[in-house]
């Protein structure tokens, strides 16, 4: 395998990494901030 095409694998790599860290912190913060509905505990209107 060329240096070339190692490179390439790592950047790869780092950008799958990103987003897939980035979609699960999306993930948790929308879980955290998200109110119940009534039925669950959630505040009545």
């Amino acid at each position: 395998m060329a240096v070339e095409d190692i490179a390439l694998a790592d950047r790869l790599q780092d950008r799958l990494r990103g987003r897939t860290e980035r979609a699960a912190h999306r993930r948790d913060v929308a879980r955290r901030t998200a109110t119940p509905p009534p039925w669950c505990g959630g505040p009545r209107q």
